[in-house]
């Protein structure tokens, strides 16, 4: 089984349905599994602001802000009944999903435990910047190159802006800076408006080598 990795932006945890939602969304990748990586939201909102009224500096606002993160990824846990909650990474597998199943269970969820895994990884030489130009959207892609994943889907409350490169969406704030250092790397990006009707996976920039 191959994995891809979704991430979840936080402002989407306001969605009243959105375990159906993405569940409709992992059932359009039926042989993968879904790893979670959930934003920060509102709680990493919070954050920023403490950090402009404190000045906590670079090291402190961004453990809180992933911190943040964490705590979000509680939440959908507990939405997610039977879903897994890990620090370590998930290894690629070759049995697939069997075929009948048009939508994953929720025990087929995987959520990532961000500080946990991101930790380790200082431990073993793999750092990330310590800035508010490294958020969630340049985390899920660290963890998709991490665990080999086929594909990134950002799961995002807009499309990216018409006629969207990876200039402009930065410029728009539609992706964090840093993301332009680790796009190349990835497999497959692709995104999801889930606040749509019916959320679709879309292609957004060309894959490794085309």
């Amino acid at each position: 089984m191959t994995i891809v990795v979704y991430k979840l932006g936080g402002s989407l945890l306001d969605l009243p349905d959105l375990p159906q939602r993405l569940a409709q969304i992992a059932a359009q990748r039926p042989t993968a599994r879904p790893l979670l990586v959930v934003g920060g939201g509102a709680a990493a909102d919070l954050v920023r602001h403490w950090d402009r009224l404190h000045r906590l500096g670079n090291d402190a606002a961004h453990w809180l802000a992933i911190e943040a993160m964490h705590l979000n990824a509680c939440l959908l846990h507990e939405l997610l009944p039977g879903s897994q909650l890990v620090a370590t990474l998930p290894p690629p597998c070759d049995s697939p999903l069997p075929a009948e199943r048009s939508e994953p269970r929720a025990a087929e969820f995987v959520l990532l435990n961000v500080p946990a895994f991101l930790r380790r990884s200082e431990n073993e030489g793999h750092r990330l910047p310590a800035s508010w130009e490294v958020t969630s959207d340049s985390i899920a892609a660290w963890v998709t190159i991490a665990c080999e994943a086929t594909e990134l889907v950002l799961l995002k409350s807009c499309p990216p802006p018409p006629g969207v490169g990876m200039d402009k969406a930065i410029q728009s704030g539609w992706i964090d800076r840093y993301f332009a250092q680790l796009h190349r790397r990835l497999p497959r990006i692709s995104w999801v408006n889930l606040r749509d009707a019916s959320p679709q996976i879309c292609r957004w920039l060309p894959a490794q080598g085309e």
